[in-house]
């Protein structure tokens, strides 16, 4: 392109629409909410749910069983709080921005979440449906989808799903103390390396927890007989991206900033891969 080329005119004119890089507590806020939203809406049967429900395009007979969706939504829940929490806490004053397009981003991404964890269930909860079912497997299915009422029923749920479980409280365990970790560090213009934890082997293992956080949501809401809820997984594909992009920078940075020889032990993202 040359410099007076429309289109690079026009890119760089969008590029120049910025917003504060604190309004990542948005995304939260976001997440937290529509969670609250999509639980009443299920709940109260409200028309919202109902329209998604009824073009979700998802067969009745390869949905999530309704108690999958439930622990869907509660794990997903708890995601945002924690990241809400986690940017009260942690959040420092900066002058940094970000381009508006990836605020927007976010919010969509959010907003995706909060009903990929339970839009492959949703079939589930539309009784109607049960109606073209025969009867041996229309019984299957309500059993199936029979809803948890103690505290026992949802013990047991998690204890069928013990090793997702873990994981996710592990990767959002680590996530927090690394970004706990990282807002101990000083500020601009006197930035340190980070070095607690696993920062020594690769310089994001908050962007790797965060990947490891929505496999786990994936496997945990997976629908009977599949290893994956596809609609997460296509959620953790993109994260891996753009969280695979974003680690791909800070490596850089760090590397003009502290030196090759500095970070020539660490990875970028995932310790010992890359």
């Amino acid at each position: 392109m040359t410099a007076n080329d429309p289109t690079a005119a026009l890119l760089d004119h969008f590029a120049s629409y910025r917003v504060p890089h604190g309004w990542f507590i948005h995304f939260y806020f976001l997440s937290v909410g529509l969670s609250i939203l999509w639980a009443h809406q299920i709940w109260m049967r409200r028309p919202a749910f109902e329209f998604l429900a009824a073009h979700s395009g998802v067969k009745l007979e390869n949905s999530m069983s309704a108690n999958r969706a439930a622990l869907g939504w509660c794990f997903m829940l708890v995601q945002g709080l924690r990241r809400l929490v986690e940017c009260v806490l942690f959040a420092k004053r900066s002058s940094s921005q970000m381009w508006i397009g990836h605020w927007v981003l976010g919010l969509l991404f959010y907003a995706f979440m909060s009903i990929s964890v339970w839009i492959e269930g949703s079939r589930m909860h539309t009784i109607d449906d049960y109606s073209a079912l025969a009867d041996s497997a229309t019984a299957s299915l309500l059993d199936q989808s029979r809803p948890c009422t103690s505290v026992a029923d949802y013990g047991e749920l998690l204890s069928q799903n013990i090793l997702p479980t873990c994981l996710f409280f592990f990767a959002s365990g680590a996530q927090f103390r690394a970004h706990q970790h990282l807002a101990s560090l000083p500020a601009a213009p006197n930035y340190a390396l980070p070095t607690a934890m696993v920062f020594n082997r690769t310089l994001t293992p908050h962007y790797f927890a965060e990947c490891l956080v929505y496999f786990a949501l994936s496997r945990l809401a997976a629908p009977e007989g599949q290893i994956l809820n596809k609609t997460i997984a296509s959620a953790l594909a993109f994260e891996v991206i753009n969280l695979g992009i974003t680690a791909d920078q800070t490596y850089k940075w760090y590397e003009r900033r502290f030196g090759p020889q500095s970070i020539k032990s660490r990875a970028r993202m995932v310790p010992g891969v890359w």
